[in-house]
Parts: structure tokens; sequence; C-alpha cells
């Protein structure tokens, strides 16, 4: 007996949901190894505000939060509190909140995608979405609000067209507070949205002319965007722009712009080994942001929209040509998967169209059979290169690990010395000791030093980098090892010990 439809649909909804879940949910607290300070940095502010009521610093219930010499947006480090609460402050709670974001993602984008296409092309891009390299390197880390910035700009979407449909006031009011809740998420949404949303209300506003939804529209979005406006006028809004702008020359950017849609960095090397590239948090090695078997797929999807004639096809274009536009005058040599992962979207629907059209004119079983062979061969190079991830991302251009260790090792010993350095060989170190000391267990024993705070009269523990570690050995000082932390791949990564005259 065949199942209804709707079982058929859901069944498989189901499988992809759980699919999406293991790869953002595997050895989450260790891959990656390390946790990077913008991750520290959300997870004890969150851990500050739930016990508290303020940031580190002070602020009670902050819109922005002040870290590292600019302000970081509220949604993630919000979002983290109920897990945080549930989980306690730990690696896996902060990163947690991007794998929830991350999950549900994947079914806001069947149902709007359900809605306004239809279930089959919906499954095929909820399921590239599921194990989509790009997503789901980035739902496994806290780097601020990048799971975040795409589930709200879905959510837009998904209201925004229920509006087309009924003109319904409650569907305005959530479409634009998803919206807006974009711009609360990164940085970068606040070039994609406001360039994006303009361009949809040109193409849809005619469905919705109607005075007093137009009025609404309006206003709701100036209410919305009134707190990040104030933000922006008072200069600290763009504290975070001074950081990283780079060259504004018009040539460097069209080039910049044409490697977004470079195969090379599409599908087959992605951010990390792009030429030029050194920084390991972005991507995985030896794999593309998009699975290879995704290429004639999407050109295919291109050829459908435009063949088809559909009404979709001016929004899908534009969120695919506006994607790079956030990090086009920074100071990246090459593309930042980080900065533009708004493009995962369009590029998971193309796929889907195209799937569905391939279907259309080959649904032999054989075909079917051999697609989807294919697909868990792709997946399964994928789930190896992820597992692999630790071994060469936990150093300095990677995850940076070693503190959350030293801080463990550090409170072990605290009541046996008068001060314990850790060495700052890494980004923003002083949010570490507050996320894996919160409580102050360390007495304030615990600092950020290295061994020019040597002191004779004082009883010291040093955590040093291995370069400083064989620097002073060069220099004839004499060091006491008590512990070695090394890296997943066994390089040492620091020497726990003591300096002793001679």
């Amino acid at each position: 007996m065949i199942p209804p439809k709707k079982t058929f649909i859901h069944l498989p909804l189901v499988v992809i949901i759980f699919l999406g879940i293991f790869f953002r949910l595997y050895h989450l607290a260790d891959n990656p190894h390390g946790f990077f300070c913008d991750e520290a940095s959300v997870g004890y502010n969150a851990y500050s505000i739930l016990k508290t009521g303020k940031d580190e610093w002070g602020n009670r219930l902050p819109m922005f939060f002040p870290a590292f010499g600019e302000y970081k947006n509220p949604v993630m480090t919000y979002s983290a509190i109920p897990f945080i609460g549930v989980f306690g402050l730990s690696e896996f709670s902060v990163r947690l909140t991007s794998v929830f974001y991350g999950v549900i993602t994947i079914l806001i984008l069947y149902l709007f995608l359900a809605e306004n296409f239809n279930p089959q092309i919906a499954l095929f891009s909820s399921l590239f979405l599921a194990i989509s390299p790009w997503h789901v390197h980035f739902s496994r880390t806290a780097l601020e609000g990048l799971t975040p910035f795409v589930f709200f700009t879905v959510c837009g979407h998904l209201f925004w067209f229920r509006l087309l449909k009924n003109h319904s006031i409650k569907n305005l009011f959530f479409s634009v507070l998803f919206f807006a809740l974009a711009l609360y998420s990164y940085f970068p949404a606040r070039i994609f949205i406001p360039l994006y949303c303009f361009c949809l209300f040109l193409f849809t506003f005619k469905k919705i002319f109607q005075p007093k939804l137009i009025i609404l529209l309006f206003s709701l979005t100036f209410l919305f965007i009134l707190p990040l406006g104030q933000h922006l006028l008072s200069g600290s809004g763009f504290s975070r722009w001074q950081q990283i702008k780079g060259d504004l020359k018009i040539s460097s950017a069209i080039q910049k712009y044409s490697y977004y849609f470079s195969p090379n960095y599409l599908f087959l090397k992605g951010d990390t080994d792009f030429p030029g590239q050194f920084v390991t948090r972005h991507s995985l090695r030896q794999i593309g942001e998009l699975h290879l078997i995704q290429l004639p797929l999407i050109l295919l999807g291109l050829f459908y929209l435009i063949k088809t004639k559909s009404k979709h096809t001016s929004w899908i274009i534009t969120w695919l040509l506006l994607y790079p536009l956030s990090d086009l005058f920074t100071n990246s040599i090459g593309p930042q998967a980080t900065r533009t992962i708004i493009g995962v979207i369009p590029f998971q629907l193309l796929t889907g169209l195209g799937l569905y059209s391939f279907f259309h004119h080959f649904s032999s079983p054989i075909t079917v059979t051999a697609f989807f062979v294919v697909l868990g061969i792709s997946t399964l190079y994928f789930f190896q290169k992820l597992s692999l991830y630790p071994q060469y991302s936990s150093d300095y251009w990677g995850w940076q690990s070693g503190p959350r260790e030293v801080v463990k090792y550090f409170l072990s010993q605290k009541d046996n010395y008068d001060q314990l350095c850790l060495e700052g060989k890494f980004n923003s170190p002083k949010i570490f000791i507050k996320f894996y000391d919160p409580t102050n267990q360390c007495s304030d024993k615990c600092q950020i030093c290295d061994s020019t705070s040597f002191d004779s009269q004082s009883k010291q523990l040093f955590a040093l980098s291995q370069e400083s570690y064989d620097k002073l050995n060069n220099q004839g000082k004499n060091i006491t090892i008590h512990h070695l932390i090394t890296y997943p791949n066994g390089q040492p990564a620091f020497v726990i010990g003591e300096i002793t005259l001679l």
C-alpha cells in the first residue's frame, strides 16, 4: 500500500532533520578543537546576564555588547542564555545555540519552499542545506550570529510571501520583525538586508499595495531598526568596520566579487584552501563550500527558472548577486565564508530546483538510485573531512586551543602559587580566564602574563607556548616542566612549569 502523500513527504523531512542534527552535533564540544575568543565572549556575557542581569562590564541588559574594541550584536548572546541555563557554561552549551538555529533553518526553509514552490523542491533544498559543508561548519561554532542571520532571513521570507497571499497584518508584523532581527544578528546583515529587502519590496509591492499595509510596513521598520540607527549614529556601530575595512578600489572589489562565483571556491577549495588564505577557522580543507555534485544541479536550476519564467526568478537572482557585497571592501584577500554566509540559501534553492528538473526528465529507478549513491559518497567524503578537522585547525590560525586545559590545571594548582600566568599567544586572551573560571575560583591569581613577569620572590606557574619555551631554553633559563598540553595532532600547545634561577 502506498502511504498518503503527506506521510511520504513528512517521513523524508524527519530523516533530513535528523541528518542535519547529526552533522551539527557530532563531537560538538571538541570539533572544532579549541574555542575562539568571539565564542567565549558570547558565552561569558550570556552567563553574566543569566546570573546578574549585566554583561561583563556591568551594563544592565545592553542592546550591544562592548568587546575587543567593538560592539557585538545581541542576538547570539541572548539566545545562548537558555542553553547555558540548562547545560551550564561550556563550549558545548554555547555552540548548541548555533546548532539550534542551524537545525530549525532546515525546517523553516522547507516550509517556505513547500508553500511557494512544491514539497519536492522543498525537500531537495532542505536536504542539501542539512549536509551543506558551509552551513554545517558555522552551525557548529558560536562565531557571533552567522546561523541566526540565515535563520531570521529565511523566516522573513516565509511571512513576507504569506503576506502577499492574504494581506494579513500578522504576517506583515512577523516578516518585518524577522528581517529586523537579522540586522541584530551579524554585521554583514547591515549591508545585505537593507539592499535585498528594498529589491524584494520593489518586486512584490504591487501585491500588497494597500495604504494601511504600506504605512504599517514603514512604521514597523522604523520602530524595529531605531535602536540600531541610534547605535550607528553614535559612532559605536562602525567600530567593527574600522577594524576590517580595506582597499576601496573598484577594480579590487570587482576581482573579489568574481571569486564568490568561482568553482574553485564554491566546489573545490572553499575559504581555507583558497589561494592567499591561511585562517583555518572558516572552512574545512580539501572540500568546497558546496558539494561538487551541486555544480550541474545549480546550473540546471538556473536554466529551470529562466525556462519556466518563474515569478520567483527576480528575487532569487537578486539574492545570489547581492550575497558577496558584505565582504567586497574589507581587508580580506580572498572570499570569506563567514561574511557571506547568507549565500548558502540561494545555492541550496537552485540545487533543489535543478534536482527537481533532473528527476522530472530522468526518473527511472536506476537514475534515482545512482544519484543518491553519488550523493551518499559525497556526504561520506564531507564527513571524513569534518572528522579530520581538529588535526590542523587547533593552532593560532585556527581555534587556538589550550586555554581550557591551562585554566583547568591552574585551578587544580591555585593554592600552591602566588601567581599563575597564561601567556596570551592568542586573540583577546583575558576572556578565557573569565569563561573557564566564571566564579573566580582562582581569586585573581590567574592572569595573562608571560616570562617577562618572572619574579624570583614569588611562587609562579607559567603556561608558555612552545615557541616561548624554546626561546627561554636558548637563553639558558631553567624551566621545570609540570604539565604539557598538546594539540590533537600531537604537537605541543602549552608548556606549564616554573622558571627558576640557575
